[in-house]
């Protein structure tokens, strides 16, 4: 830490700074796609000692990157941890990072996939397989049994973790009656 009034540019080590050039270029690896459908998120971003006059001698970011294709959030993590040895020789900062999580990217079931199509263009619903970013039990429960997912239709282009966040009750019950529709077919087949 150091005083931001007196303490020279060359003399700062700024952890923030540090952070922020990460923070950048993860942007920047996102928009560039050489990393194909790649997503990242910086979710957390602290510093300390988290004062208006002194230059942070500790930042914490988590970042969390998505790809539906593994090889290519293997090659993000490794290009992203050589830019990090970059932002080191720039601001002076140690760099350490840890993976807390690693899932895999998960394809469902086509079996189970065509199953809930067919239902839902049973009862007129429009319907299209889409690739969820987010993590679900469904995901997890892939490596012992078959499994799909149904999504129902948002009101605000399927925003989610957000307060705007908004299926109709008609949209959720047809939803749930995919959903039963296809676990009585597949109970049926046993």
């Amino acid at each position: 830490a150091a005083h931001a009034g007196t303490t020279p540019d060359a003399l700062r080590h700024s952890a923030t700074l540090a952070a922020a050039l990460v923070t950048v270029k993860l942007d920047e690896m996102v928009k560039s796609g050489q990393y194909g459908a790649l997503l990242a998120n910086v979710g957390r971003f602290d510093t300390a000692p988290n004062l208006v006059n002194i230059v942070a001698s500790e930042a914490v970011i988590t970042i969390d990157l998505r790809n539906p294709e593994e090889d290519a959030i293997q090659r993000a993590s490794a290009d992203l941890l050589a830019y990090c040895r970059e932002v080191e020789q720039r601001t002076g900062v140690t760099i350490a990072s840890e993976i807390t999580a690693h899932t895999p990217p998960v394809q469902f079931y086509d079996e189970v996939m065509d199953e809930v199509e067919a239902t839902a263009n049973r009862f007129g619903l429009s319907n299209r397989r889409i690739m969820s970013g987010a993590g679900h039990d469904a995901g997890e429960m892939a490596a012992i049994c078959p499994t799909g997912m149904v999504f129902v239709p948002g009101k605000y282009d399927g925003i989610s973790h957000n307060p705007r966040e908004y299926s109709t009750p008609k949209a959720c019950a047809d939803g749930i009656n995919v959903l039963f529709q296809c676990a009585v077919s597949f109970a049926n087949r046993s």
